[in-house]
């Protein structure tokens, strides 16, 4: 009816909406009736009217401000509480990854020296135990050179021994052997008598 330019029937049906507006608390609808009527009444010329309603139309729009402003502020502190709290997690989860990549690579390091630890060790085991079946060896080697070495010296001897054995032999077997000797020479001689043939028989046997 405002836009049609029938102001009579606009100002009917915005008062009956104020009652109604006041009554259902629709303060927002009662905003815009007022101010409308205020309209109403300066396109007519009646200021007082005019100037009322838009005295209450300011007073509505003034409460409504603030209560949306305390709204707005409320909205803003919600979403700052809210953006708080999600950059407070994303913290603490950053942090908590973090931590975890650190004890993981903690973790690892702790791996990394228990195994090489573990190898030098086994290492080590396997020098000292290959170190000491080459002494082991080693000395059995000179023990075994040793009893080689005292063999060839106890054969040494015994050559020695043999040697002088034999000269010893030989030289007291060489005076008998000449004694024998002559004495076949002299049977060999015809002029012999059958007493001394016996006789010299008997020193022979």
């Amino acid at each position: 009816y405002v836009l049609l330019n029938k102001p009579e029937q606009a100002l009917a049906y915005l008062l009956k909406n104020i009652s109604m507006a006041k009554q259902f608390e629709f303060r927002s609808e009662l905003e815009r009736s007022l101010k409308l009527i205020s309209e109403i009444y300066a396109k007519q010329k009646q200021v007082a009217k005019a100037f009322d309603y838009q005295k209450q139309y300011l007073a509505v729009h003034d409460s409504l401000y603030e209560q949306r402003s305390s709204e707005q502020m409320a909205l803003i502190q919600v979403k700052f509480d809210s953006e708080m709290k999600e950059a407070k997690i994303e913290l603490l989860t950053k942090d908590a990854r973090l931590k975890q990549e650190e004890f993981n690579r903690q973790r690892m390091w702790m791996y990394f020296s228990i195994g090489s630890f573990t190898l030098m060790a086994i290492l080590a085991f396997v020098l000292l135990y290959n170190n000491r079946m080459k002494k082991r060896a080693n000395d059995e080697l000179a023990l075994k050179n040793q009893e080689i070495q005292l063999q060839a010296h106890e054969l040494k001897n015994l050559n020695i021994t043999k040697d002088k054995l034999f000269s010893i032999i030989s030289h007291d077997l060489r005076s008998p052997l000449a004694s024998l000797r002559g004495l076949m020479d002299i049977l060999d001689v015809d002029g012999l008598s059958s007493q001394d043939f016996i006789s010299t028989s008997k020193k022979l046997r």
